[in-house]
């Protein structure tokens, strides 16, 4: 079976970089910061009593979309960013979770 020159080519470079939400690419210890990267939130941070979004865009073009969610009955995944990335985080609510939201 051949392999294809361009998909080792992809290999070699997928496998010598890390990169993080942030936009940051990390390479030997050099990072190169990618400022078009931009994480908003709907409901203003850590807020479990409010149903918010996360949203990431790159170059001002929509990337990805994290709503605050119920796990279940009596817990939210809250979405919020944070220099940039976001953060989620489970937590239980004092009486139920409705709607993305404690109550």
């Amino acid at each position: 079976m051949r392999k294809s020159p361009f998909l080792i080519l992809m290999i070699i470079l997928v496998s010598g970089c890390t990169t993080n939400l942030a936009g940051s690419v990390v390479q030997d210890d050099i990072e190169i910061s990618t400022p078009d990267i931009v994480c908003k939130d709907t409901d203003g941070g850590d807020v479990i009593d409010i149903q918010g979004a996360v949203t990431i865009e790159v170059k001002g073009e929509v990337w990805k979309t994290y709503n605050d969610e119920c796990v279940n009955a009596d817990s939210v995944m809250e979405y919020y960013c944070e220099d940039e990335a976001y953060i989620s985080k489970k937590y239980d609510c004092d009486n139920a979770c409705i709607n993305g939201m404690c109550r």
